[in-house]
């Protein structure tokens, strides 16, 4: 919840935007943990950075021997985000208004549909605005 605000409720905003005029974005959810501080991070916020950018940055996220799982998690995330950097397809579905498909990060990768309904619900209901943005269903 605390991340909502200034984290996951503008990302959805910017998402349901482009999805309402056309647009191609793609939403993923990371859900690995960093073991760093007794894990009391858990999926945090920037985690994704460190991934993208390898194993001696990810280091300073997930300890000082990043697991076998960890380390290939890096190796699929910066995979997608180089191909998505050369191609502008990232090898999985662009978000829609209707298609809500999300990418989830984790031990293995898995495309799930609307994984954050609930907050997307609560914090995009009608009314809401957020970044000045209503979102394609108010």
């Amino acid at each position: 919840m605390r991340s909502d605000s200034p984290c996951r409720v503008p990302a959805l905003a910017l998402l349901e935007a482009q999805a309402a005029v056309g647009g191609r974005a793609f939403a993923w959810q990371l859900d690995c943990y960093a073991t760093v501080f007794g894990g009391r991070l858990g999926a945090c916020h920037g985690l994704d950075v460190p991934l993208v950018l390898g194993a001696p940055q990810a280091r300073r996220m997930l300890g000082p021997e990043p697991s076998r799982e960890a380390r290939e998690l890096s190796r699929r995330t910066r995979t997608a985000w180089l191909r998505f950097a050369v191609t502008g397809d990232p090898g999985r579905p662009a978000y829609r208004a209707r298609d809500t498909t999300v990418q989830v990060l984790d031990r293995y990768d898995t495309l799930v549909q609307d994984p954050v309904r609930p907050a997307r619900e609560l914090w995009m209901g009608p009314g809401l605005k957020v970044l000045g943005l209503h979102s394609a269903t108010a």
